[in-house]
């Protein structure tokens, strides 16, 4: 299992229907969790770009599960997966949110 970290950045996702501006809820060196206005369908391939980044980094994935009422889109990163897990620890560095122990 592969950990998933919890963020709080924005990206933008380019599809064949446009440009989407999303929420990174949570990401991992595999994927990231997307909150977006637009439904997406699983199978869909499109670009993840992160133009507040140093370098302004882009990843291409595929959507792998969609939830449109709770407008949650999960996506897997495709291509070289060092590169994928050096984006999600950048992510993760910057925007990374803290967990709180239970008590």
């Amino acid at each position: 299992m592969v950990p998933r970290h919890a963020v709080a950045c924005e990206a933008r996702l380019d599809v064949d229907a446009g440009t989407f501006h999303v929420q990174v809820c949570d990401v991992s060196e595999r994927g990231a969790l997307l909150v977006l206005d637009e439904p997406l369908e699983p199978g869909a391939r499109a670009q993840l770009r992160f133009p507040q980044l140093p370098g302004r980094p882009a990843t291409w994935c595929v959507v792998r599960h969609a939830s449109p009422a709770e407008r949650r889109v999960g996506v897997e990163f495709q291509g070289d997966l060092d590169a994928s897990a050096d984006l999600a620890g950048e992510l993760v560095r910057l925007h990374g949110i803290p967990s709180v122990p239970a008590p």
